[in-house]
């Protein structure tokens, strides 16, 4: 092609005016087009979504472009759009071996086998059995799971999966997974969610969304498959961690091509500001959105992080989408051996010691002897730091859930005579787990419930707010923030 037409299609690409490019060139015979010429129209034909004419043109100089790279490309791009998953997955690999280092080569393919493996997922979802054991199990590789009555284990990943189903009124499915080993100093929850057509249909997506997601990033885990290393710090000491992460589960109108690093990017530094000295911290991040109504959410170790939720937010304001969308990916941090400090109580010690501390708050209220309360907790215990915890925290969890109009922030303040030490609840090994535990006995056990009132007139922040009502302000009305200073011994260690 004479060098001035040359200029004027590249000219005409650059404004992206695909229409002219495609009529000027299709004007010439097919004997007087060049390589160079058949590429640039394949890709004026795809810009226009004419993909199957786009596939043939790259075909007719298939000779001429099998050194080519961008030629596996172009023609994996046409396939691809056409709904010919497994070509174009094939036609980049062969790319790649040509130029192993094109990051929109391993983009593509990576879309290709997500696509592939979505569609390998629907063949299952037509054989499910109703059995959440089982159904699970048929996802994994054969031989993988063993199903034991209602949990699944893993042994090649030491894991045991215990699923519960929940159906809704409005015909909906919730699964509810516990998924514990003993490498890790707690239990990991999820809650997957399906909506189908019928009661097995919802059961099989709620399954299907687990399994690919949280269970992925649990994979990763399990073979030693990190994405990054991090370093924190928490009471004057270093931690060093391994972050894996699970796909990045999209449903409906979500950002193309998907962003699979957009979380970790804006949430990566502060999530590391969380952690603490535990062996296993693990980060949920959903984010959807429908026109103007966005959910966003990001949960550790299956808490509320309400700063971290507002980054996410931001986020999906970015999202150019019209229609219904959502996202959802997992990131957990495994701390190395090496820098773990050996903690005294397992996760069940703690819930246990939890209700006994409830038990003996009942038995100082029938006595009227409170005073006695964090004595006879270091006798309970054995550990006085975890003495000072439960007196601390038990009345501040309560009026925390009976002044809900009060914010209560993400940190507390560790005040050891003069010093004081800020840091995230999340950190704390003990904080969360007696706070559920806590709350967990009172919904089940009335005489529980009546302490709550007990505990609650325990606390400083109930104090803060008979001060305020003496002062005819309302700390509920006006949304205040309360900061608790907890006072401890300076003997105790933060941990």
């Amino acid at each position: 092609m004479e060098a001035n037409r040359w200029r004027q299609l590249i000219r005409w690409y650059e404004l992206g005016e695909s229409r002219q490019i495609i009529q000027a060139i299709l004007e010439q015979p097919p004997l007087q087009r060049d390589y160079d010429t058949v590429s640039l129209l394949a890709r004026a034909l795809c810009a226009e979504r004419r993909y199957e004419e786009a596939a043939e043109q790259l075909t007719q100089v298939a000779e001429e472009g099998q050194d080519d790279p961008m030629w596996y490309f172009r023609l994996a791009y046409a396939s691809l759009c056409m709904g010919q998953t497994q070509q174009a997955a094939g036609l980049l690999e062969q790319m790649l071996e040509l130029a192993p280092d094109s990051r929109e080569g391993r983009e593509m393919l990576e879309i290709c086998r997500r696509q592939l493996a979505r569609q390998n997922r629907q063949k299952k979802l037509s054989a499910v059995t109703g059995d959440p054991v089982e159904d699970l199990r048929a996802l994994l590789p054969e031989g993988e799971g063993i199903p034991q009555g209602d949990k699944l284990e893993i042994p090649a990943w030491q894991m045991t999966i215990r699923p519960r189903v929940h159906v809704t009124e409005e015909g909906s499915t919730i699964v509810s997974y516990q998924v514990e080993s003993p490498q890790w100093d707690r239990p990991v929850f999820e809650a997957s969610v399906g909506i189908g057509t019928d009661p097995e249909r919802s059961l099989a997506i709620a399954i299907t969304s687990f399994r690919y997601g949280m269970l992925d990033g649990l994979r990763a885990m399990a073979e030693q498959e990190p994405f990054a290393w991090v370093t924190s710090e928490y009471a004057g000491e270093e931690h060093s961690w391994q972050v894996y992460r699970s796909s990045l589960v999209g449903l409906g109108d979500t950002p193309y091509p998907p962003d699979y690093d957009a979380f970790w990017d804006r949430l990566g530094q502060e999530l590391l500001a969380r952690l603490g000295n535990q062996s296993l911290v693990y980060v949920k991040v959903f984010a959807a959105r429908m026109g103007d109504d966005i959910t966003a959410e990001c949960r550790v170790n299956d808490v509320l992080s309400p700063s971290l939720s507002r980054r996410v937010e931001e986020y999906v304001h970015t999202w150019q989408t019209e229609e219904y969308g959502s996202q959802k990916q997992f990131f957990f941090f495994r701390q190395q051996p090496v820098t773990q400090k050996p903690y005294p109580h397992s996760w069940q010690d703690l819930r246990r010691l939890t209700n006994e501390a409830v038990d003996l708050f009942g038995q100082c209220v029938e006595r009227n002897d409170y005073e006695d309360y964090l004595q006879q907790l270091c006798q309970l215990t054995g550990d006085p730091h975890l003495a000072e915890e439960l007196y601390s925290f038990l009345p501040e969890i309560c009026a925390e859930v009976a002044y809900a109009g009060i914010i209560s922030p993400e940190t507390v303040v560790i005040r050891r005579g003069k010093e004081e030490t800020v840091c995230y609840k999340s950190q704390m090994a003990s904080y969360y787990i007696i706070y559920q535990a806590l709350l967990e006995r009172m919904e089940k056990d009335a005489k529980a419930r009546g302490l709550f009132g007990y505990f609650v007139a325990a606390s400083s922040i109930y104090k803060m707010v008979r001060q305020a009502k003496e002062q005819g302000r309302s700390l509920e009305e006006e949304g205040a923030e309360i900061t608790v200073r907890f006072g401890f011994s300076e003997n105790y260690q933060l941990r």
